[in-house]
């Protein structure tokens, strides 16, 4: 049995973190936001409620953040279904989203520039938050850190392996965020709106990746099916 086969979902969730830090970087150094900081932008919308030459900006800040809890809902309401494809049209949507961000001109205002990347992020953790058994979420890290540091810890203290595999798994997640974003930020410098085409890439892997485990696991039914 390959890495692939035993490890499919870490695969894909590490895959997933590199979209995380690549729409992470892509947001900050060329549409000026950090679309997946939903918490900055809700505290942003009530100082900017107070504030009547900002209150315009609030209004499009609420706008972004009820767009991505509607897209987090969709998803949930996808996950629900139990359909076995929810994980591809993710994927998919992913990929159309990253071009959708990489049309958009760069006089575009930031708002609403950057709401493709918050559905896009929404999307992605709704789809893609952990593995293994661990919860983790692909769109910021604070969590993360958290448990890479908890992890090890108790590694350290009480020898079990499971503890030290737990915060690898954490680890990997930091830093396929943010070498990611290493890569978007070396490609934005040249190429700056157009950058999120690079990141289309990824989802079409990971649609890949999925599709053959399908295969997989279908030639397996196929093979107990004959069996019996």
């Amino acid at each position: 049995m390959t890495f692939l086969n035993k490890h499919e979902d870490i695969v894909l969730h590490f895959l997933a973190a590199t979209i995380g830090g690549f729409a992470a970087m892509y947001g900050i150094f060329v549409r000026g936001l950090f679309a997946q900081a939903v918490s900055a932008n809700l505290t942003e919308i009530i100082v900017h409620f107070f504030l009547p030459e900002k209150r315009s900006d609030a209004y499009l800040r609420l706008g972004a953040v009820l767009i991505f809890g509607l897209t987090l809902a969709v998803a949930h309401l996808i996950n629900l279904s139990k359909t076995t494809h929810a994980q591809s049209i993710a994927a998919f949507a992913i990929f159309l989203l990253f071009i959708i961000s990489a049309l958009i001109p760069a006089g575009v205002p930031m708002f609403p520039a950057t709401y493709p990347l918050f559905i896009l992020t929404a999307t992605l953790w709704g789809n893609f938050s952990g593995a293994n058994g661990w919860n983790s979420a692909t769109i910021f890290n604070t969590n993360n850190m958290r448990q890479i540091i908890y992890s090890f810890i108790d590694y350290v203290v009480t020898k079990d392996t499971s503890k030290k595999y737990r915060g690898l798994f954490y680890l990997g997640t930091l830093v396929s965020f943010y070498v990611s974003a290493v890569i978007c930020l070396a490609l934005s410098f040249r190429f700056r709106e157009k950058t999120a085409f690079f990141g289309c890439v990824i989802p079409c892997v990971m649609v890949l990746i999925l599709l053959r485990g399908k295969r997989i696991k279908a030639k397996r039914h196929e093979e107990a099916t004959d069996l019996t």
